[in-house]
């Protein structure tokens, strides 16, 4: 573990647990709040990482009042940094953590929420040092490696597979 992973350690170190998740998405809520364009409906949002990678930020689409036609939609990059908080605090030992979300929310302030911790395939294809990172910072067992993890590594040769 280097300095700056446990610098990250440090800063997100919440307590676990079912209230500190609500927590955070109660953060997520409220900063979408703010920053969701004038006159949304709803909105459906996506946010993947996988190690240091997140795949340019938390992005999807806004829906507006009365229009049939969603329009792609970016939060602020607070929204990406609350979802990796979120990621961070659900992590658990030797099962690892999510690696992408959908988040869904309706105006006013009703949402609902999709993790993958790696089940499907990955909307956005990661590659092995990604995959790698992702299993220093969350270590899994090997039970816990998905199997499309698994022939990315195999099929890298940079690299050794760090699987814990």
């Amino acid at each position: 573990m280097t300095g700056q992973d446990r610098a990250i350690g440090q800063y997100f170190a919440p307590a676990k647990g079912i209230i500190a998740e609500s927590d955070v998405l109660d953060r997520i809520v409220a900063r979408l709040l703010m920053v969701a364009p004038f006159c949304w409906d709803h909105l459906i949002l996506h946010y993947q990482r996988v190690g240091e990678n997140d795949f340019g930020g938390c992005s999807g689409f806004a829906y507006l009042v009365n229009a049939d036609i969603p329009y792609p939609w970016m939060p602020t990059s607070d929204v990406s940094e609350l979802f990796e908080y979120l990621k961070r605090m659900m992590a658990r030992p030797e099962r690892g953590a999510w690696l992408e979300v959908k988040f869904t929310m309706s105006f006013e302030d009703e949402y609902s929420i999709e993790y993958n911790r790696g089940a499907q395939e990955l909307q956005l294809s990661p590659d092995a040092s990604d995959i790698r990172r992702e299993l220093e910072l969350f270590p899994r067992t090997q039970g816990h490696i998905p199997g499309w993890m698994r022939t990315i590594l195999e099929g890298d040769d940079s690299g050794s597979e760090s699987t814990s």
